[in-house]
């Protein structure tokens, strides 16, 4: 997976949250990427899931999800992907505006 920029958001409107999946982290097959507020190991919410399709060869996608603050202030979302030989996790780091 692929950082992304930190993302800016409003609190109760819609926020697009891309996760982008690199080959090496891939399953040829399928994985499963889960969308979290908060560190999944610490109680982190479980916000979204999805099955995604594996990739082979040089090939990328991009996942996205829409994630509706509701709480002002500084975010840490979490991406964690299951898949391959171990779980991959990135944070997303977010700042929601009143």
């Amino acid at each position: 997976m692929s950082p992304n920029a930190p993302l800016l958001g409003r609190r109760w409107q819609p926020l697009s949250v891309r996760v982008n999946l690199q080959p090496e982290a891939l399953s040829r097959d399928y994985g499963v990427l889960q969308l979290f507020e908060g560190d999944p190991d610490n109680g982190g919410r479980l916000l979204a899931t999805r099955q995604v399709q594996g990739l082979s060869g040089d090939g990328s996608t991009t996942e996205e999800f829409t994630w509706r603050p509701t709480r002002q202030g500084d975010h840490v979302l979490y991406a964690r992907y299951f898949g391959g030989n171990h779980p991959v996790v990135m944070q997303i780091p977010t700042r929601i505006a009143p």
